[in-house]
């Protein structure tokens, strides 16, 4: 890819805007859309990136943080704002859900 866009500031780790920022000029340029059309909330694939395109993406990603990235990250984190805050270490799992069932209705019982 030409523009990689300014490589994240010496010890500081890039931002989750920094990252999504990177990503959505990445992903306009690699499908030839317009940035503006990138939903951040969008999946990937939604914007019509396919593996070997993603392979790219991903080299390119770890090339600008100075890291290898598994080939498979922008699956396991399939959206620009889930694949930045997963970068910058904000996490992107969902909160757990209490328990249902009887064993938690149950009075007195401590659920699992």
């Amino acid at each position: 890819m030409s523009d990689r866009g300014p490589a994240p500031a010496g010890s500081c780790p890039p931002t989750a805007d920094d990252l999504r920022a990177w990503l959505i000029r990445a992903l306009a340029l690699r499908l030839s859309l317009d940035p503006a059309a990138v939903d951040p909330a969008a999946r990937f694939v939604h914007h019509g990136l396919d593996s070997r395109r993603a392979a790219g993406l991903v080299a390119d990603l770890g090339a600008w943080l100075g890291r290898a990235l598994p080939p498979t990250v922008v699956w396991d984190h399939p959206t620009p704002d889930a694949l930045a805050r997963h970068l910058a270490g904000e996490g992107t799992r969902p909160a757990r859900a209490p328990p249902a069932g009887p064993a938690a209705a149950a009075p007195g019982r401590a659920p699992l």
